[in-house]
This record gives C-alpha cells, sequence and structure tokens, in this order.
C-alpha cells in the first residue's frame, strides 16, 4: 500500500485557503453592512468550493495554484474595497488612520492588487520564461514586504487599554 505524499505546494495552498477563510471571517465581523453580512453567508461557501475546485481541476498538476491564488486574492480584494467604500460612506472615524484595520486593509489592498497581476495575468509568462519569473517574484515579494510593513502598522495602532 502507498502512502501519499503531500507536497509543500499542496501544503502552501491548503494553507491559502485557510487563510481566505480567516480573513473573510474577519471582514464580515468588521463590516457591518446588512447587505454584507448576506453576502458573506453566501460567499464563504462559494469561496471553498470555487476555491477548490479551481485547484484540482485546473492547477493540481502545475508548479504553482496560479488560477486558484488569483481567485482567492480577487475574492479578497472585493473585501477590502467594501470595507474601505463602507468607511468613507459612514464617515464614523474621524481619523481613521488610527484605526488598525485601515492598515491591514492597506496592506491587503496592495498585496492582492499586485497578486492577481502576478498569478492571474501573467502565469503563463512567468512559466515560460524562467528569467522574467525573477523578476515576477522580486514584484510579488516587495508587494508581500510592503503588506507585512502596513500589517506591523496596525499592530502599533491596537490601543492598549
Amino acid at each position: 500500500m502507498a502512502i501519499y505524499k503531500l507536497r509543500n505546494l499542496e501544503a502552501m495552498s491548503f494553507y491559502s485557503l485557510i487563510e481566505g477563510i480567516i480573513i473573510l471571517m474577519i471582514y464580515s465581523r468588521e463590516i457591518k453592512s446588512v447587505l454584507w453580512n448576506k453576502m458573506t453567508v453566501i460567499l464563504l461557501p462559494f469561496y471553498v468550493i470555487i476555491y477548490c475546485l479551481v485547484y484540482y481541476y485546473i492547477d493540481f498538476n502545475k508548479y504553482l495554484s496560479f488560477n486558484a491564488y488569483a481567485f482567492q486574492h480577487f475574492i479578497l480584494l472585493i473585501c477590502v474595497v467594501f470595507y474601505f467604500f463602507e468607511r468613507m460612506k459612514l464617515l464614523d472615524d474621524l481619523f481613521i488612520t488610527r484605526n488598525p484595520m485601515f492598515w491591514v486593509s492597506s496592506g491587503f489592498l496592495i498585496f492582492y492588487s499586485i497578486s492577481i497581476f502576478y498569478f492571474g495575468l501573467v502565469s503563463d509568462i512567468f512559466q515560460v520564461n524562467k528569467a522574467v519569473a525573477v523578476n515576477g517574484w522580486w514584484i510579488h515579494s516587495t508587494g508581500l514586504l510592503i503588506m507585512n510593513i502596513l500589517l506591523t502598522k496596525a499592530v502599533w495602532q491596537i490601543p492598549t487599554e
């Protein structure tokens, strides 16, 4: 009987799925809109099902799951944009930059925008030409660094009371 070995990239895809669920849950608690709460009830199971289908039927034999990541980042980008629209509509926070979720959302906005470009639009080019792929990873890593800097700023903004 053969034991199936889990490859690193499959574990990374599973982690990415869990990460997306957690972020969707964070935004479902943060955004107070009735429309968003109704959408989240549909969006969360939809996200899990579609992510798994895209991964197993499109990306499974690829080196990286470009399409699944692009789908995840598109869904999470919707969360971030919806959060910013609600904040701007309510204008309940006079100093929005003191709100940690502002910095978290800004970091996600930058990272997911760059990642959609990287994983979604130019994945075929990066798979064909390895020299271009190295530069693409620099772009992706720069977006990740910016996101982590903004997440650190968010942690510093958390009130200590």
